[in-house]
């Protein structure tokens, strides 16, 4: 929901503040392997960070040394300093260890207008992508009772909904539970409601949302929230119940998640807060209209019978949700953007951190954020949610890991210098929750923390600028420790580059799931933009002057040419109009329809998306014009040079729009 998540946090800082899809693994110590899939030696051999093995096994024991008194007060300590600190309205924290509640424990209101206290046992919160656990917890189930392999092409699952894909490889339920289907994201209009009558079911969702695949399934990991939409509809052919049925019979039932729901909520669940120019103000609950990317609604105490579950080989108390080797499935390494990162499991985002694994999902609607982390050889899990749209769950799991497990200094050769530095500079996007192939994808003109930049210093180093996961800003020095993999100066773990035919193509940081596709230059922010910007002020400019030439003819004897040339002035200034406000109209009715989750403005978004494509044709006319003209006067006037030069600003400013896909209906 990245554009809905902009609106909700634009009016605090120009920017997208769409933390949902920055859901990072913290501190992988992975690696990358080069283009040809050249052999990469050991990451301890390249990092030089194992010299002394006793000492490295002595600090690994010591860092799952999770005493009950530290890590209670560790984690309550945090909530209350952070929440005051945050100004969060309402949070709750659990712990368990060892198959038992540690803390469960409410901070703050869940009402504040009421001032009704969070009660962990109680107040139920919307996890957001968290709930994407348990729909890989139902694909599972419903692999082991052989109603779907996760290897089959999901076509054969979906019925008659359309699957684009130019590829020969398929697309399998196991590429959508670790986000490498090459799926693109999809369109955040039509996509829920916030009147609990007016919600619609998966077919309308699907008849609305085009699947299109847009990269090669197998090649990257690139967060997907329509992929997972498409596996809950999955659940629902394959088990012959709706989503929310099967959720509540198969995983909340016996994990006795007794005030925990399927996007519908109770009178108990807290009402969602975002700041607004220093003040709080509540967000409207919305219902999606479909399941699997989100729509759990839980407590903070249920939430602990799913982390017993998932760290007792699927068991809690009585029942057996999943078989061992599905749980051990959901831990393992099932893709990797390289061999040598952490990688994704099913479901779950795969962390390491100084030789141990860590389970985690982070969640963020408008309103709410939520973690959820397991560190499976201590037995320790830990949720964490708020219901005010701040970062806390995300500087929580930094602060947790760098806690117990601080990051073990990686030694390298300052001062570095390469030729073939010069092969990794360039501009990286990362695409993660905007979509590619409907007119979603202009939001990485308004979104500056989508890119990041890696640039030669004046000594031949290499600097990478990109954005925290709380969109601050920052910078490092990138230090080689193998060939195309780097270790960050300021201790983020590595940034490593992929080679496709001897050109780098991509880059990693340690988010197990985000893909930075290296930008050629006229796609760059900068070039969209200022062709954009360009666009708009010659067509102000041709505007002022065509209106002037019109009022002008109009006062002229109204001969056969005069009236021609009129039709001509008149063409003209409906091209330069449309081309100058149809783009922005469209932006703006996206916006207001997101924002409010109100969809009745979309036969003006249609009209508007045709006055583009109008204008467009417009000033293709006005190129066979100008064609014409040159052939009967046999050269050009200053008037002629004039046209060539608008016209061509014209089809530079259209290519554009294509790009941003508003030149068209893409709508979903």
């Amino acid at each position: 929901m990245k554009l809905t998540k902009w609106i909700n946090g634009t009016k605090k800082k120009a920017m997208i503040y769409s933390l949902a899809v920055w859901m990072g693994a913290l501190g992988g110590l992975g690696t990358i392997q080069a283009a040809e899939n050249k052999p990469v030696q050991k990451i301890n051999e390249r990092a030089q960070a194992d010299e002394n093995k006793e000492t490295m096994q002595a600090e690994k024991d010591q860092a799952v040394a999770l005493t009950d008194t530290e890590l209670i007060q560790f984690v309550d300590d945090y909530m209350k300093n952070e929440t005051e600190k945050e100004q969060i309205v309402g949070a709750v924290a659990a712990v368990v260890k060892d198959d038992q509640v540690l803390l469960q424990k409410g901070y703050g209101y869940s009402d504040d207008k009421e001032k009704t206290p969070v009660d962990p046992t109680v107040t139920t919160f919307p996890i957001a992508s968290v709930s994407k656990l348990f729909t890989a917890a139902s694909i599972m189930q419903l692999n082991e009772a052989g109603k779907l392999a996760l290897e089959t092409d999901v076509k054969d699952y979906i019925g008659n909904i359309p699957l684009n894909n130019p590829y020969e490889e398929k697309v399998t339920c196991g590429n959508l539970l670790t986000h490498s289907s090459g799926m693109d994201e999809g369109s955040e209009l039509l996509e829920g409601t916030t009147d609990e009558k007016a919600i619609l079911n998966q077919e309308a969702y699907f008849k609305n949302h085009h699947l299109n695949v847009v990269a090669r399934p197998n090649t990257i990991s690139r967060y997907s929230n329509l992929g997972y939409n498409l596996l809950g509809y999955i659940v629902e052919k394959r088990s012959g119940m709706s989503y929310e049925d099967y959720v509540q019979t198969h995983l909340l039932d016996p994990l006795q998640m007794k005030h925990s729901s399927v996007r519908i909520h109770d009178e108990h669940m807290t009402k969602g807060y975002i700041e607004e120019e220093g003040k709080l103000s509540e967000v409207p609950y919305a219902y999606q209209y479909t399941s699997g990317s989100a729509g759990i609604i839980a407590t903070a105490e249920d939430m602990t019978h799913f982390m017993k579950a998932f760290l007792n080989e699927g068991q809690y108390e009585e029942s057996q949700i999943l078989a061992p080797k599905s749980v051990q499935a959901m831990r393992d390494k099932q893709f990797s953007n390289s061999e040598y990162l952490a990688g994704m499991a099913y479901g779950f985002v795969r962390v390491e951190r100084n030789g141990h694994l860590i389970l985690k999902h982070e969640g963020a609607l408008p309103g709410y954020m939520s973690t959820l982390i397991l560190i499976p050889e201590a037995k320790v899990g830990i949720y964490v949610s708020v219901n005010t749209f701040k970062p806390l769950p995300f500087t929580f799991e930094d602060a947790l890991l760098d806690h117990f497990m601080p990051q073990q200094k990686v030694e390298v050769g300052k001062n570095q210098t390469k030729e073939n530095f010069k092969d990794y500079v360039g501009t990286y996007r990362n695409y993660d929750g905007i979509a590619k192939s409907n007119l979603m994808k202009a939001a990485i003109l308004l979104d500056e923390t989508t890119d990041s930049k890696v640039s030669l210093t004046s000594s031949g180093q290499l600097k990478l600028e990109e954005y925290t996961q709380e969109k601050e800003p920052i910078s490092t020095m990138l230090y080689e420790v193998g060939e195309g993999i780097f270790v960050r100066a300021d201790g983020r773990g590595q940034y490593v580059f992929r080679k496709e035919k001897g050109k780098v193509t991509y880059a990693f940081n340690e988010v197990s799931h985000n893909a930075y596709e290296r930008m050629p230059w006229y796609e760059t922010k900068k070039v969209l933009g200022g062709i954009l910007g360009l666009g708009m002020l010659a067509f102000l400019i041709d505007s002022i002057r065509c209106i002037r030439r019109i009022n002008r003819r109009l006062h002229q004897r109204k001969t056969d040419l005069q009236k021609g040339m009129l039709y001509h002035e008149v063409c003209h200034l409906i091209s330069d109009l449309l081309l100058l406000l149809t783009p922005v109209v469209a932006v703006g009715l996206m916006f207001a329809m997101v924002s409010a989750y109100d969809y009745q403005l979309i036969p003006a978004l249609m009209l508007t998306l045709t006055g583009t494509i109008i204008g467009m044709i417009l000033a293709c006319g006005r190129l066979v014009t100008a064609i014409i003209d040159k052939v009967q006067e046999h050269s050009l006037s200053k008037g002629m040079w004039i046209e060539i030069v608008m016209v061509s600003i014209s089809l530079l400013y259209g290519s554009v729009l294509f790009y941003l896909q508003l030149l068209g209906y893409k709508i979903g």
